[in-house]
């Protein structure tokens, strides 16, 4: 259990209380013969992220399939867009279940079980996806790869080797690949480890405590339209470097690379970096563009905006 989870024992967080049983889908995946639905994407070569383990091209997922040892595929979209269409044998994953449902704070990362660090309702997520650790897996979605991003800043956070697919699905059409309808068979009788790491998350009050000690820089990374017309739209954290996620993607959708997000990053990316947002699961996409642009430490506030007025007295206004 981490430095965060037992400080979060004792909160005032609400736990998970039923374990959502997803069951194993046993049927072999067919071959789609329609047309896709998802518009193909051609994406650029030579996008190699300094050769960072958090993402894959389409290149390498095509090679590493073949092999003897392939990686598990998840596909991270909504379930109707899974069963419409997916990389053949890529297994159904929703981020939702990463998170603790009946939390204060609408996002926040699920919770070991219980004070001494009990992992059972980690161990189960794995369990259901077939995923033990003896081989990475790679994640995409059918959108702008948010929702694949959360799926691996999770599995990475519990020590889980991932990888999210540059381009998405879209990027696999792209490459004149093809896509199944049926899902494949998981085995669910794995038996998975998890050990959490520090430096993923942490609470609003424990970020204000590092900046107020001159430690680190806190990035709020709200759209334009969330600060506009959002939830928190009123909401303003002085001092908060605000970088709109939304500029972290080109006009295909793809992440841009490491001298445009150096570009809109005004500190250097070796120094301690906190995310926050609306809600934590938007965080995900910006840790995961910074981390392949060469960041350093990056904590995403768990409970986003709502736990920062909840939690930070001051610094945090109303415009």
């Amino acid at each position: 259990m981490t430095g965060m989870e037992t400080w979060m024992r004792h909160s005032t967080i609400s736990r998970r209380g039923i374990l959502v049983g997803l069951g194993a889908v046993a049927a072999a995946f067919a071959i789609r013969a329609r047309p896709s639905s998802t518009s193909p994407l051609t994406v650029p070569p030579n996008r190699d992220f300094g050769g960072s383990p958090l993402i894959t091209s389409i290149d390498q997922l095509i090679t590493s399939l073949a092999s003897q040892t392939p990686p598990i595929v998840l596909d991270a979209s909504v379930l109707a867009d899974y069963r419409d269409q997916h990389i053949p044998g890529a297994r159904h994953v929703w981020w939702q279940d990463t998170m603790e449902l009946n939390s204060r704070w609408y996002g926040t990362v699920l919770k070991a079980d219980d004070d001494q660090g009990t992992q059972t309702r980690r161990l189960g997520f794995l369990q259901r996806l077939g995923i033990d650790g003896s081989r990475p897996v790679v994640v995409y979605d059918h959108s702008d790869g948010q929702h694949a991003a959360r799926i691996c800043w999770f599995l990475t956070f519990l020590s889980v080797p991932a990888s999210v697919l540059d381009g998405g699905f879209a990027g696999w059409l792209g490459a004149n690949q093809p896509s199944a309808s049926d899902a494949p068979q998981i085995n669910t009788a794995v038996s998975p480890t998890v050990t959490p790491q520090n430096g993923f998350y942490l609470a609003a009050e424990q970020v204000n405590n590092r900046l107020a000690a001159g430690t680190g820089h806190l990035i709020d990374c709200r759209t334009a339209n969330e600060l506009a017309d959002g939830r928190y739209a009123k909401t303003v954290i002085p001092n908060a470097v605000q970088i709109d996620r939304t500029v972290l993607l080109d006009g295909d959708q793809l992440l841009v690379g490491t001298p445009e997000i150096e570009s809109v990053v005004p500190f250097p990316l070796t120094d301690p970096i906190y995310l926050i947002a609306e809600t934590g699961v938007d965080c995900a996409l910006p840790w995961l563009a910074l981390k392949l642009a060469g960041a350093g430490s990056i904590e995403i506030v768990d409970g986003g905006l709502q736990q920062w007025i909840d939690q930070v007295d001051a610094p945090s206004s109303t415009a």
